[in-house]
């Protein structure tokens, strides 16, 4: 083997060198030097290996060694004890002895790391803090014989991991990344699970086949005790499944290659759509700026690409009622509400939106705002809601002219982001504002052809999502991939259209600071 391939092999073993370095040695500085030694010695003798297939045993065999003359070397510059004092009776403790049962003792400190619940209770009990059986039958509630069965069992578990030689996972160094999405009636309570890494990784490891607890300990680098709390969170909201001690994901996770394919895919579909959008908002938008409503004193493209939006939006509404007509309503969730959890293994990379925000009504009921971040106009309009209520009461006080509150900061920075303005002590909305009435019985209408559009391209893009979407899906989870398909892209339909009518030119950036992808609508 020649120097570069030892080296190559060396670059992606480093990792566990030193993991290996730092169980010896409990020292980051000495570890880091171990693990540069280890590296020269191998370097400096592959010329000797005669079979390459061999490297692995001569690269562990070398670290050995290196670790041996490391200590001995150690042991004479740093001895705590005169040379007579080297003898106890007649033992002499050589370093690698010591080394030895340091690492006998590691060992079974890692293998109850792994043992779950109360196989790892009853073993701690006993063995660590002296317990009876009948000590331990009632702190932890159980009967002396099931005591005895789990000491039996953990006593088993821990010989047989202790002569095993385990390798913690990927995630246990490289954590994934997990990202939680949601559609339905209301998603309270969820999005604070996953800001830790844990509850993620978690459902990341155990989402093409069930894990036990040791196996998601060994996946992660997590001790069991720190996995339970989090495992009994998911399960008290349904984003896994235990069954007989092993935990699966229930909810699905949408993948990068997934979503990368899927979308070369529906692009040209959508681009087809797009041309009779236009064709329709071409027609109607004339007749649309001679009614009165809140903007439309607008210049044309703006209000070409209000009406856009409105019709992509409606025609995607139109599109998620044929889905509960198809499929029921959706789920009941923990929180008590209705709707789908699923996630990402990506950071939302994918996307097309940076937020949908559908019918946000006032308190009383006579307004309501709908909002449309697509990211293609990231820098026209992004709304980020830090304050769900304030925000909404803002936005719907705008739609309603309302007195402005000098003290309300969520109203001056929704002014400050050109959202609403404060005119003469009143709100005003920045975007096109609708009497109900107008938009249901003039303006629908002129639109229905589009929002028809929109919802046959939402069919046909949804029906290719759904069957791409079961192959790479866990069998458990495969009936769930068609209504949540569906639901994934028939709100990227609204986008891919705006997209490409952007692209052909159809809608440009609107001039000036007004909202083109939101729109208020007064009862």
């Amino acid at each position: 083997m020649d120097k570069a391939e030892c080296g190559r092999l060396l670059e992606e073993n480093l990792g566990k060198l030193y993991g290996w370095a730092f169980s010896r040695l409990y020292d980051k500085d000495e570890a880091e030097d171990l693990t540069g030694d280890i590296i020269c010695a191998v370097l400096s003798s592959v010329h000797s290996l005669k079979n390459d297939d061999a490297f692995y045993g001569f690269m562990w065999r070398i670290a050995e060694n290196v670790l041996g003359s490391r200590l001995r070397a150690k042991s004479k510059e740093n001895s705590l004890f005169d040379r007579q004092s080297d003898y106890m009776g007649v033992c002499f403790v050589t370093p690698e002895t010591d080394v030895a049962e340091r690492e006998q003792i590691n060992l079974l400190r890692r293998e109850l790391a792994l043992l779950s619940g109360l196989y790892r209770q009853t073993a701690v009990l006993f063995y660590f803090y002296g317990k009876s059986c009948k000590e331990i039958s009632a702190l932890l509630n159980l009967s002396s014989e099931m005591v005895r069965y789990y000491l039996f069992r953990s006593r088993e578990i821990l010989k047989e991991g202790v002569n095993m030689t385990r390798e913690f996972g990927e995630k246990s160094y490289d954590p994934g990344t997990f990202r939680l999405d949601f559609w339905g009636g209301g998603s309270n309570g969820y999005w604070e699970i996953f800001e830790r890494k844990l509850p993620g990784n978690i459902l990341l490891a155990a989402y093409e086949k069930p894990l036990s607890v040791s196996e998601l300990s060994g996946e992660l680098g997590v001790a069991a005790p720190y996995l339970e709390d989090d495992l009994e969170i998911l399960l008290k909201h349904g984003f896994i499944k235990e069954t007989a001690g092993r935990y699966r994901t229930d909810i699905i996770i949408f993948s990068d290659e997934y979503e990368k394919e899927a979308a070369e895919k529906f692009k040209p579909i959508c681009s087809a759509a797009a041309d009779k959008v236009n064709e329709v908002i071409n027609s109607a938008v004339e007749k649309v700026s001679k009614m009165n409503f809140h903007g439309n004193d607008i210049p044309e493209n703006t209000l070409k690409f209000v009406l856009t939006n409105m019709a992509v939006f409606f025609g995607m509404l139109k599109a998620n009622k044929n889905v509960i007509e198809k499929y029921g309503d959706y789920p009941p969730l923990s929180n008590g509400s209705q709707g789908f959890l699923f996630g990402y293994d990506n950071d939302y990379v994918n996307h097309r939106f940076n937020g949908i925000y559908g019918e946000m009504m006032n308190l009383e009921e006579t307004a309501y705002v709908s909002v449309e971040n697509y990211r293609a106009i990231a820098d026209v309009q992004k709304l980020d809601i830090t304050d769900w209520y304030g925000t909404i009461a803002a936005l719907t006080g705008a739609v309603t002219n309302e007195k402005a509150d000098e003290n309300s900061s969520i109203q001056l920075r929704m002014a400050q982001e050109g959202f609403i303005k404060i005119k003469e002590g009143r709100l005003t909305a920045n975007f096109a504002v609708f009497p109900e009435k107008l938009l249901e019985n003039e303006i629908k209408p002129l639109l229905s052809a589009a929002m028809e559009e929109t919802c046959k391209c939402a069919d046909e893009i949804c029906g290719i999502a759904e069957r791409l979407l079961i192959p790479r899906t866990p069998k458990p989870l495969q009936n769930k991939c068609g209504q949540l398909a569906h639901i994934r892209y028939q709100m990227d339909v609204m986008a891919f259209i705006v997209e490409s009518c952007l692209e052909k030119g159809y809608l440009k950036m609107p001039e000036g600071d007004f909202k083109p992808a939101m729109f208020g609508v007064i009862k």
